[in-house]
């Protein structure tokens, strides 16, 4: 499961303040499934990722206080992870109209975390001296590599061949803690306790054609951020989203999905701006386009 997020451009721009953002946040999750069928209505499974993720920000702040007089603040923070994911699930078909599921992912198992920091300030005068601050050169710092723990609930009920009907219930846990293991260059990350849900159905053109659909959210564990803190804080983006796509089935009794969905929300994020920390108005709008293949036996 690969995951990749980018932004590269001005958050304010103007005669007397230019504040440039550059980001690239990208993940893969690599692993594999194994299920023991405890009789013909029950299951257990189990699924086990590695997970590698690379995240890298820099970010430009000039500010002129006058025509002669500005302040040049740059920063860059590159992190890397490493860690695994277990997941541990249980199937029981109640009756043949009706399943449940369960779902527990602990907290993940760092393996490995590092980050680096690089920071300097200029302040630079036309009629004198210009002044330049750079941070002494910074160690490895250790970074945690922290992945919240998931308890899943569902359920489907099918009250037809033509439909086929489920929702789940997923809650993660929370926690605080700061993202590298200095406290003059870490961000303190807090993720409260959330409550996400989705519900979907499949409708059977034939035993070959069917067409499934579903809606679903996706909150932010994040409060809003506090400018009086004075420092970088998470982002607070509550989404919400669908999906759709359709499965053809073959003769050769391999299925083709085609299909993708939407994700997409609005919310607050803490910027460095004009020297300062300020509050601005973030958005996030993700269409992917899904392509999968089934083999029956």
């Amino acid at each position: 499961m690969p995951d990749y997020e980018t932004y590269r451009g001005d958050l304010k721009k103007s005669e007397i303040v230019t504040t440039s953002l550059n980001y690239v946040d990208e993940s893969l999750w690599v692993g594999g499934s194994i299920a023991k069928n405890i009789d013909l209505q029950q299951s257990l499974g189990l699924t086990f990722y590695y997970t590698a993720r690379s995240f890298v920000r820099s970010i430009n702040d000039r500010s002129n206080s006058s025509a002669t007089k500005s302040v040049i603040f740059n920063q860059e923070r590159n992190l890397t992870e490493n860690s695994l994911v277990g997941i541990f699930g249980y199937y029981n078909q109640l009756t043949p109209k009706w399943a449940i599921g369960v779902s527990l992912r602990p907290s993940a198992i760092r393996v490995a975390g590092e980050a680096r920091v690089n920071e300097s300030r200029t302040e630079m005068d036309l009629s004198g001296p210009t002044l330049t601050k750079i941070e002494p050169d910074i160690p490895t710092l250790r970074a945690p590599a922290k992945i919240a723990g998931r308890f899943s609930l569902g359920a489907s009920y099918e009250p037809s061949p033509l439909w086929l009907w489920a929702v789940d219930a997923n809650f993660y846990e929370g926690y605080t803690y700061e993202d590298v293991d200095n406290s003059l260059y870490s961000n303190r990350i807090e993720v409260r306790p959330v409550n996400n849900i989705s519900i979907g159905g499949q409708w059977s053109w034939a035993d070959w054609l069917k067409f499934r659909g579903g809606i679903y959210t996706n909150f932010s564990a994040h409060p809003n951020p506090d400018p009086e803190l004075q420092r970088l804080q998470q982002d607070r983006l509550d989404m919400g989203g669908f999906s759709a796509n359709f499965l053809f089935i073959a003769k050769n009794q391999v299925g083709y999905t085609f299909g993708g969905y939407y994700t997409g929300g609005r919310g607050r994020s803490i910027q460095r701006i004009n020297q300062t920390y300020e509050v601005v108005t973030v958005t996030h709008h993700v269409f992917t386009m899904l392509v999968g293949t089934h083999f029956y036996f």
